[in-house]
């Protein structure tokens, strides 16, 4: 598809992260860009009214011959009405991942890959190629205040994407160079076992050119096997992490192995590591990772987006790790059906650095309306380890629970990808 003789480009689901920092890629480029959504409220809302790009609701009149593009988020199947009217009158249409394969095209594409760390890599990436004065494209799937927001549109030679695996994703993307930060198994509602999930990296590896580029995290055993399907160069990273790392302003020893995969391209690509190390000091972080919400009364909350065991273990070791002493509140909400029966077990054992564990009701977001496991059953497996958890009904129910329950100097995190944060925010309302 041309995109340049594509001038007036409309997004069906404009609202997903992905889909918001493509909008304003386009919206860059000089594009006429506007969309639609559902009404509920996301993080993104803010960036796409800072962007000035407007966001309808659902509704097939919506769709004119006028479009020169239709870019649809892939949560959103061929029963939408928007989906129905564009197939009807014969607009163009791609999905994501495929409208976000064509930025490649020109640039010298960096894609950041694997089950953790995607968003976090992506943006240290983006933001040590912006402080080098190198104008990166970016896309990444949270906003990044030093970056302007979830995307940085760039006129420089790098294009820098965080890239989904998720139902395949990745076959539309063509980069020189690729992160692979982890490969534990994950979305089994796509890939039925670890075997089917790791085919999708080798395959995306092995279309790394001759002359490309893959830097890999050696630590992790699935990692290690998909890497012998490379045909390009491979530098692994995992065993010596820089000093530097260490006076990251974000905690964890998750976020060194991301600066390290961070400064080992950039060393790759033969650009000054010295300056690179100072620049990573300086680094914020992205929303909803750690991020702190607020303080009342003495109590800290914080927001974070782990929805995976290895995720919400890594993350509550980290809070441990800053917080030794202080009461730690880990208040959960399981994202999709799927993933929390698949991985109920390995759940069960993530949530040993967290003093309480208040679970939520099961976020089936636009994948899934239903399941076979309920938020009781990850009560009960939590309780098989830390006997510290107890599940509320309601984001209203578990915000007055916490309320009589928090004393000065503890620490709640939201932890999920869902409506977690919603607790935080109620919890740091006026009185």
């Amino acid at each position: 598809m041309n995109l340049e003789k594509c001038r007036k480009i409309y997004f069906l689901g404009v609202k997903g992260a992905g889909m918001t920092a493509l909008a304003q890629i386009f919206r860059g480029m000089g594009k006429t860009v506007w969309g639609s959504d559902v009404a509920e409220p996301f993080f993104t809302d803010a960036v796409l009214r800072r962007s000035k790009i407007k966001v309808l609701p659902f509704d097939a009149k919506n769709i004119t011959k006028e479009i020169d593009l239709l870019v649809y988020s892939t949560a959103y199947g061929p029963s939408n009405p928007e989906f129905v009217a564009a197939k009807k009158l014969g607009v163009k249409m791609l999905s994501y991942p495929e409208a976000l394969g064509l930025l490649f095209a020109g640039k010298y594409g960096i894609a950041v890959c694997g089950t953790h760390g995607k968003t976090t890599t992506t943006a240290m990436l983006g933001y040590v190629l912006q402080e080098l004065k190198a104008d990166p494209l970016v896309v990444v799937g949270s906003e990044v205040k030093q970056l302007g927001g979830n995307a940085r549109f760039g006129k420089g030679k790098y294009f820098v994407v965080e890239a989904d695996e998720y139902q395949n994703k990745l076959k539309h993307y063509s980069p020189r160079a690729v992160i692979l930060t982890s490969a534990d198994w994950d979305h089994p509602d796509y890939f039925k076992n670890q075997k089917a999930y790791n085919q999708v990296f080798k395959d995306f590896v092995r279309r790394i050119p001759k002359n490309g580029l893959l830097v890999a995290f050696s630590q992790d055993k699935n990692v290690r096997e998909i890497i012998k399907s490379a045909k390009c160069k491979v530098v692994k990273y995992g065993y010596c992490l820089p000093a530097t790392s260490y006076q990251l302003l974000i905690p964890g020893e998750h976020n060194l192995w991301n600066a390290s995969a961070v400064l080992t391209l950039i060393a790759e690509l033969g650009l000054d590591v010295v300056k690179v190390q100072k620049i990573l000091t300086k680094f914020k972080g992205c929303k909803r990772r750690f991020e702190l919400m607020g303080e009342k009364r003495g109590v800290k909350i914080y927001d974070d987006y782990a929805h995976h065991p290895t995720e919400v273990q890594k993350l509550l070791e980290a809070a441990r790790g800053k917080f030794p002493k202080d009461r730690i509140w880990a208040v959960f909400q399981a994202h999709t059906y799927t993933r929390t029966k698949a991985l109920l077990k390995d759940f069960g054992r993530s949530f040993q650095n967290a003093d309480r564990v208040v679970i939520l009701p099961i976020f089936g977001s636009a994948r899934e309306a239903q399941g076979t496991v309920s938020p009781k059953d990850l009560v009960r497996e939590i309780n098989r380890h830390s006997h510290n958890a107890s599940y509320r009904g309601k984001i209203t129910e578990a915000a007055e629970y916490l309320k009589k329950q928090i004393k000065p100097g503890d620490i709640v995190i939201c932890i999920g990808a869902g409506e977690n944060w919603k607790v935080g925010k109620i919890l740091l309302a006026k009185d």
